[in-house]
C-alpha cells in the first residue's frame, strides 16, 4: 500500500529471504518472508505485541527465526521481535539501560543464532551495541560493546554486519584523523572481536562414576572422546 515503504530492510539465509515493511497496517510494521528459489511468499510475519507506531525498521534471519526491529517503539527506546518460523513463539528483546531517543534496533544483523542490535543513539551518553544469543531463554543482552576509543554521538551501530565471529559496525558521524587532519563526520568501521557466546562446561561422567549396564563396574580410565553435529556424545573407558 501507499507510503508503507515495503523493502525498506532485506536479509536472507539459505534459500529464504525477509523483507520489511515499515508502516505495515497502519504503522506496526511487518516482515514478509520469500522462498527464494520460487520467489512464493512463505508468511508475513507481525509481533503479536506490537502496536501502531512500532514500524519495522530493520529485519533479519537466522536458524529459522525471523526479527524486527522496532526501533521508534516505547518513545523512541526501541525493542526487538523474535519470531519462530516453525512453532510461531515469539520473545521481545530490550536493551537493559534502553532510554528515550536511542532507536535501539534501527539496525539487525544475525549469525548462527547470535543477533547484534545497533541503534542511533544511546540515552546514557556512551554509543552502544548490543549482542544476544537467540538461543538462550535471557531476553537480556550478552554483551554491550561499545567504541574502544571511548567517543560519543558518532552513531556507532547505525549499521551493523557480521563476519565470522567478528562484528562490523559502521559510525557514520565518526570525525578520525587522517593525514593528522580532523576530519568531520567522515566515517568509520569497527571491527570487533571475538564475539562468542558463553561455552558452559558440563560433566558428562568422571573416573569412580557408575558404568551402567553391569551390576557394581564402575568406570576407570578416560580415552578418545567424540561429539557429533547433532551434539551426542561418544567416549570410550576402562572399567573398575
Amino acid at each position: 500500500n501507499a507510503n508503507e515503504f515495503y523493502g525498506f530492510s532485506v536479509a536472507a539465509e539459505g534459500n529464504i529471504g525477509v523483507v520489511g515493511c515499515i508502516y505495515a497496517d497502519g504503522g506496526r510494521g511487518a516482515a514478509y518472508a520469500y522462498d527464494l528459489t520460487t520467489g512464493a511468499l512463505i508468511k508475513k510475519y507481525q509481533a503479536g505485541a506490537s502496536v501502531v507506531g512500532d514500524g519495522c525498521y530493520s529485519v533479519a534471519i537466522t536458524q529459522g527465526k525471523v526479527i524486527i526491529g522496532a526501533a521508534f517503539a516505547n518513545a523512541n527506546a526501541g525493542k526487538v521481535f523474535v519470531m519462530d518460523m516453525l512453532t510461531s513463539a515469539e520473545v521481545t528483546l530490550t536493551a537493559t539501560d534502553a532510554g528515550a531517543g536511542d532507536v535501539f534496533g534501527f539496525n539487525l544483523a544475525a549469525h548462527q543464532g547470535m543477533l547484534l542490535v545497533g541503534s542511533l543513539a544511546h540515552s546514557n551518553g556512551r554509543d552502544t551495541c548490543w549482542v544476544y544469543d537467540l538461543n538462550s531463554a535471557a531476553t537480556t543482552e550478552m554483551m554491550q560493546l561499545h567504541p574502544p576509543d571511548v567517543q560519543t554521538g558518532i552513531r556507532f551501530g547505525a549499521n551493523t554486519a557480521w563476519s565470522g565471529n567478528t562484528a562490523v559496525i559502521a559510525a557514520p558521524d565518526d570525525s578520525p584523523l587522517i593525514n593528522n587532519v580532523q576530519t568531520t563526520a567522515a566515517g568509520s568501521i569497527y571491527l570487533m572481536r571475538p564475539i562468542t557466546r558463553p561455552m558452559p562446561l558440563t560433566k558428562v561422567a568422571a573416573k569412580g562414576d557408575s558404568a551402567p549396564g553391569a551390576a557394581e563396574t564402575n568406570f576407570n580410565l578416560w580415552h578418545d572422546a567424540y561429539l557429533n553435529r547433532d551434539g551426542a556424545i561418544a567416549f570410550a573407558s576402562s572399567l573398575t
